[in-house]
């Protein structure tokens, strides 16, 4: 087992769908962890959350095509 094994099995065992970074003001999906770089340094668990008109990441987001992100706050519709 190595370490994205490890913080994979964390993140799913606590209901995160990711991470991502203040810093770098970026994040993956559980699936696909530091796709960046690879390091995980500065990275915090977050959940996974469909964008919509009010969101203000950089990049391109469609609401109409499923577009996310990944925010270390919980939605408040999360269980």
């Amino acid at each position: 087992m190595n370490v994205k094994e490890i913080v994979k099995d964390y993140l799913v065992c606590h209901g995160f769908g990711g991470l991502c970074s203040r810093d770098r003001e970026c994040g993956c999906e559980i699936g696909d962890l530091g796709p960046c770089d690879g390091t995980l340094d500065d990275c915090e668990p977050g959940y996974k959350v469909l964008c919509t008109e009010e969101c203000s990441h950089e990049g391109d987001h469609d609401v109409n095509c499923g577009d996310w992100h990944i925010q270390i706050e919980k939605p408040e519709d999360a269980a």
